[in-house]
């Protein structure tokens, strides 16, 4: 891994990207040393049958020159542009890694030559054909990457890998200190055992083995645990480290293709680490050992003290929350959302309705949270009345799971949560308590967070609480899940964007929202929050600036509560007129883009 990142920030630096097949077979055949006479000689001249020594490379034209054909080209209008380097920089081309990133994961055979600005993703031929055929934009890679080199793309990108670094280092220096201040601790209760077995009489020998030995068994188990940690952060650092040095090299010698391809594969990976890294390092726990003597007459002893482990979560700060994918830095596309009026679900049940949250299932089922009953409402997305399901509590939001197959609902009045069978609609017999007043609930990566008074729960995904942090604001009312560990809220005042460490990414104050409550994402990453007071629906970017308002009260925004997409994104369901209806509102998108591959 640190291999990889090395060679691409290296090849970054000097302007490189992947290359073609025949850069990279080139590259390969010089690497290999073999033929390295025949490989060295100039192509052009081979052309008019002189062989002569080449010393330069020319990533546009795909071939080695020699000092004199080097000379013509910087004097042609038409190639003084192309990006050339030593040849011996050829030796160091990271061959594997850009052979790979050129050809479809997928599709063998394909060659990554387009980019969907729809799902963000590199593809070839065969994807746009197999998954991407209805996709409105979707760009050669020569068009996609034209703004590569003016974009912040690389130094965000570089940037990034070096905060990925530091974090590695943190975590690494941290596993270092608590093993030293475990030894520290392993060494003053082995002194405390000692002080107190002078004290009682001899019998208490075997109690005092026994302990020892017990402690002995606890600080090899630890010892073990925490070089297994500290070794995965070294590996990952060590890899990460090669592939800042080639992420160099290909800024400074790469063409805009080269650059754009390899930086996305890179952030896409490292986007990825981060997350896994995040999950360990909130898994992490500081470990410490203390010792207990028991009082007592020496003859009544049965033990002479007990060991407890304690840990404590590791406090690690969240990863750069830059948007790496080069699509969203360039981003060519230009779109536009229309909400129309569709139809209204009024909900008709004996007890008082206020729907506070409306989840959206993988068949298209909605699940209302009515906070005057302790029944979860089921409806189609036609408005049909399907079913309840009763909790044990009055529920007020609602998150279903990545599986698709369970949810979670928050209880304010038990201050619990209670998990949910999607397919069935049963509930769990027990519920889990949060220890504080909770309201919106949300899944990000693989923690449900749960929002209380100032304060985000992390909770695994069997219930069980992991950490807490404190957040700017109040008390939290409703949240969404964001990229990279954060989590969006509102608390009646305004839209907060934080990581799961509590540090704020960006708030969204505007005079024109008016106590905002329920959020949801479209398809195009935009937020989209109910403005309850202001009645109404502001769209937000992932900047925290404000994009427009698609709707207000004269579009039947009256008193909204909660706000979902069905999961094409085709459809918006709003919780209006103070919850007692769900209004439903087609979405219509309108792209426009130059030279857009229309399949």
């Amino acid at each position: 891994m640190i291999e990889f990142v090395q060679q691409y920030l290296f090849y970054l630096k000097l302007g490189i990207l992947p290359g073609s097949e025949s850069t990279i077979l080139f590259a390969i055949k010089v690497n290999a040393k073999a033929d390295l006479m025949e490989a060295r000689q100039c192509e052009s001249c081979l052309r008019e049958d002189a062989k002569v020594c080449a010393e330069f490379y020319c990533f546009d034209c795909e071939e080695p020159l020699c000092s004199a054909c080097l000379k013509n080209h910087k004097k042609n209008k038409f190639l003084m542009s192309h990006h050339t380097v030593d040849l011996d920089f050829i030796e160091i081309f990271p061959t594997s890694t850009l052979s790979k990133i050129t050809h479809c994961a997928k599709h063998g055979d394909g060659r990554v030559d387009l980019f969907c600005t729809d799902h963000e993703a590199l593809c070839c031929r065969h994807c746009m054909t197999e998954s991407h055929r209805s996709c409105k934009s979707i760009l050669p890679i020569d068009i996609a990457a034209r703004e590569i080199r003016s974009s912040p793309l690389s130094s965000m990108l570089t940037q990034d890998l070096t905060l990925f670094m530091q974090t590695l280092n943190t975590l690494i220096t941290n596993r270092e200190e608590t093993g030293k201040t475990f030894e520290k601790d392993v060494e003053e209760i082995r002194s405390q055992v000692k002080s107190f077995k002078g004290q009682i009489i001899d019998h208490v020998d075997r109690l005092e083995k026994s302990i020892i030995d017990n402690l002995q068994d606890f600080c090899v188990e630890e010892k073990e645990g925490l070089q297994h940690e500290k070794d995965y952060l070294l590996n990952t650092r060590k890899s990460y480290h090669k592939s800042k040095s080639d992420l160099d090299v290909v800024i400074q010698h790469g063409s805009d293709s080269q650059i754009f391809l390899f930086a996305h594969n890179l952030a896409h990976r490292l986007a990825k680490d981060e997350t896994l890294i995040q999950s360990k390092a909130m898994m992490y726990k500081d470990v410490s050992v203390e010792f207990k003597p028991e009082n007592g007459l020496p003859d009544s002893i049965q033990s002479i003290g007990t060991l407890n482990i304690c840990k404590q979560p590791c406090l690690l700060r969240s990863f750069s929350q830059n948007r790496r994918q080069a699509q969203v830095i360039t981003r060519p596309v230009e779109t536009k959302t229309q909400f129309l009026y569709r139809s209204q679900i009024d909900i008709s049940v004996s007890e008082n309705v206020q729907i506070t949250a409306i989840a959206v299932t993988n068949d298209n089922r909605l699940i209302l949270c009515n906070r005057y009953s302790n029944r979860l409402l089921v409806y189609s997305d036609s408005g049909k009345f399907l079913q309840d399901c009763t909790v044990l509590c009055k529920p007020w939001d609602i998150a279903i799971l990545p599986d698709g197959n369970r949810g979670v609902v928050t209880l304010p009045l038990e201050n619990s949560i209670q998990f949910l069978n999607i397919s069935n609609m049963t509930t769990d017999k027990e519920q889990i308590s949060i220890h504080n007043k909770c309201h919106g609930v949300a899944v990000v990566s693989n923690f449900i967070v749960v929002g209380a008074n100032r304060e985000l729960y992390i909770l695994a995904m069997d219930g069980s609480i992991r950490t807490r942090v404190q957040v700017p604001g109040q008390l939290i009312y409703f949240l969404h899940g964001g990229d990279n560990n954060s989590v969006y809220y509102t608390d009646y005042h305004c839209l907060y964007h934080v990581g799961l460490d509590g540090e704020e990414i960006f708030r969204y104050d505007n005079p024109d929202l008016k106590v905002p409550e329920g959020i949801a994402r479209d398809n195009h990453g935009y937020l989209c929050v109910i403005g309850r007071g202001s009645q109404n629906v502001h769209r937000v970017g992932d900047n925290g600036r404000a994009i427009d308002i698609v709707l207000n009260r004269d579009d039947g925004v009256i008193l909204p509560w909660a706000i979902t997409f069905n999961n094409k994104g085709t459809k918006a369901f709003i919780s209006t007129h103070d919850g007692k209806c769900i209004t439903v509102y087609d979405i219509h998108t309108y792209t426009k883009q130059k030279g857009i591959l229309n399949n």
